[in-house]
């Protein structure tokens, strides 16, 4: 019983030096947010883009794709990250072919 708890836990260690060791660490290049719309007495997403410029959050994850929500982070230094349902997935990468396919028709 003793020697079985004694290899459990020289095997555990033997696997976090190995961890450590070859693991590779990367600098974190900015701090963000999770930002979602369900709650009382959001701000409006004009306001909440407005305020996010004056702090050094430069990451946003936003559980939405409603264009009036995305809009107001466009012009903005703030990286998005838009998380969409699978049942959103197709839909919204028809509308960036066709948005793409408009611009490069009108170019000829």
């Amino acid at each position: 019983m003793a020697l079985t708890h004694f290899l459990s836990g020289s095997l555990s260690l033997l696997f976090l030096h190995h961890l450590l060791l070859f693991s590779t660490f990367r600098p974190v290049s900015g701090v963000g947010i999770n930002y979602g719309t369900l709650g009382n007495n959001l701000p409006s997403p004009k306001k909440v883009a407005q305020l996010l410029q004056f702090t050094p959050l430069v990451k946003v994850k936003i559980y939405e794709t409603n264009p009036g929500i995305l809009e107001p982070f466009s012009n903005t230094a703030i990286d998005l990250i838009i998380v969409a349902g699978e049942n959103r997935v197709v839909s919204i990468l028809l509308l960036n072919f066709f948005c793409l396919f408009s611009r490069l028709d009108r170019s000829h």
